[in-house]
């Protein structure tokens, strides 16, 4: 069962979010909080499809945009940016602790790219967490990767455009990427003491998978890698692909709940 709702965030802006519930009698259910990536929203096929087969495990599932990006409120000039979607899954998990199903015994975090490192700052603030999952963390935004590639140019211009795969064209202020380089993952992976596995796609040329590495080694015990060679990091337009990612991500998040 799929329900749409919305969430203030600390600022009164609303989150557009969809609660992912399997067909259980009325009990407590473990939760995965799923986050997307940058210019990514909820409908995106990676997170509609694990919705669908943690469903199918008895697992219970959220996913919402950003504020200031897709039907969330706000806008992207003054409120889309990597520090405010912290906050935004903060106000999402104080939601889930009031409600009657969820199990905080039972609580699980994955995001891809942007949702990866968000997955990261998460369960580096709740210990709680009892499993992750990060699909192709990068280790500092906009130094190797595609963003450090275009930085020089954002910051003269003030802004780049971009198109969405749901919105089409957008305008992304530079503001975003001043405060996105204020963080290293693979420093705040040092303070996750959850089972996090990260996943590495040898294809990718927008996080480079030595990026992803960097955050992997940097990573406490118990964690575990998943490579895939044929993996880019827009998988979610292969079907097998992402059914062979997918079934990995439950497969390691039942382990743990």
């Amino acid at each position: 069962m799929e329900k749409s709702l919305t969430i203030p965030n600390k600022k009164g802006l609303n989150l557009a979010a969809v609660l992912s519930l399997p067909d259980i009698p009325s009990q407590k259910v473990p939760t995965v909080m799923l986050l997307h990536g940058f210019k990514g929203y909820k409908e995106e096929t990676t997170y509609t499809d694990l919705a669908e087969k943690l469903n199918q495990k008895g697992i219970a599932s959220i996913r919402f945009d950003a504020s200031g990006f897709g039907e969330s409120e706000g806008t992207m000039e003054n409120d889309y940016r990597f520090s405010n979607y912290i906050q935004d899954t903060e106000a999402v998990y104080e939601w889930l602790k009031e409600q009657d199903f969820f199990d905080n015994q039972r609580f699980a975090v994955c995001g891809q790219s942007m949702g990866a490192a968000q997955t990261i700052v998460f369960s580096s603030n709740h210990p709680e967490v009892k499993v992750a999952v990060s699909i192709s963390p990068p280790d500092k935004v906009g130094t190797k990767d595609v963003i450090g590639q275009m930085l020089a140019k954002w910051k003269q211009q003030g802004y780049i455009d971009d198109t969405s795969s749901k919105y089409g064209d957008i305008r992304i202020p530079y503001a975003y990427a001043e405060d996105v380089l204020q963080y290293d993952f693979t420093d705040t992976i040092k303070r996750v003491t959850s089972p996090i596995a990260i996943f590495v796609g040898y294809k990718d040329d927008v996080v480079f998978p030595e990026q992803t590495l960097a955050v992997f080694e940097a990573a406490n015990e118990p964690k575990r890698l998943f490579e895939f060679e044929e993996m880019d990091h827009f998988y979610k337009r292969n079907p097998q692909m992402l059914e062979q990612v997918n079934n990995q991500v439950v497969k390691f998040i039942q382990k743990y709940l």
